[in-house]
């Protein structure tokens, strides 16, 4: 409280005094705060550290403010995904301040592929072009499809043997379509032998029937007269 000053005088006498009441010391108490490690309670703010329980004056104490500590990550950027980062007081581990950390970006490596002339590599099909070395994302090249040839024909059907014809992919040389012409048969005329290929009831060839045997004996003796 105050001091409280009374004045005292009289008209007729000239009397004057003067009286003063000094106000009674604070009775103070102090305040008790929790057992926290909270910025609150620790120091970084200006806080009560006691009351007047007679007039209510409040003593208080200049915080001392935050003890900065590290960044802490939050969140770990991602290749199109931002992180976050924090800073919090050392003294009562209460947050300053946060930053976003930019996101990193893909890091792409391109896939190598071997030197073979193979539909698989020739861009036929799909083919992983390249993949990001952080996150594992893949960039597919969408195939261009085959390049068909036309029929392809190895010999031609005989009485015993198939005929074999097929396509290819002009781009990788994969096989595209087959197909098999089975073998004729043998065809047998009156004689017994194949029409086509020559080949004599039973397996094998008749070979020509040879002509009648000239008489070389009369030549012979002609020519020793």
């Amino acid at each position: 409280g105050s001091d409280i000053k009374y004045n005292r005088s009289c008209e007729n006498c000239g009397f004057n005094d003067t009286k003063i009441e000094y106000a009674p010391d604070h009775e103070w108490e102090n305040v008790i705060y929790p057992n926290s490690t909270l910025c609150q309670y620790s120091g970084c703010y200006d806080y009560v550290i006691r009351i007047c329980i007679r007039c209510k004056t409040e003593e208080i104490k200049s915080g001392e403010g935050h003890i900065e500590g590290d960044w802490v990550i939050e969140v770990e950027p991602g290749c199109m995904t931002d992180g976050l980062k924090s800073k919090y007081c050392q003294r009562g581990n209460e947050l300053i301040c946060q930053e976003t950390i930019p996101a990193t970006g893909h890091q792409w490596e391109a896939c190598i592929y071997p030197s073979v002339h193979s539909c698989e590599f020739a861009g036929c099909y799909d083919m992983l072009e390249k993949m990001c070395m952080l996150c594992g994302e893949e960039v597919i090249k969408p195939g261009q499809g085959h390049i068909e040839s036309n029929w392809v024909t190895n010999g031609v059907a005989s009485c015993t043997e198939d005929q074999y014809s097929y396509t290819y992919c002009l781009r990788g040389g994969d096989i595209l379509s087959e197909q098999t012409i089975k073998a004729l048969g043998h065809k047998y005329d009156a004689s017994g032998l194949c029409a086509v290929c020559g080949q004599a009831v039973g397996g094998g060839v008749i070979p020509d029937i040879p002509r009648d045997p000239i008489d070389f004996g009369n030549k012979f003796e002609s020519d020793e007269e």
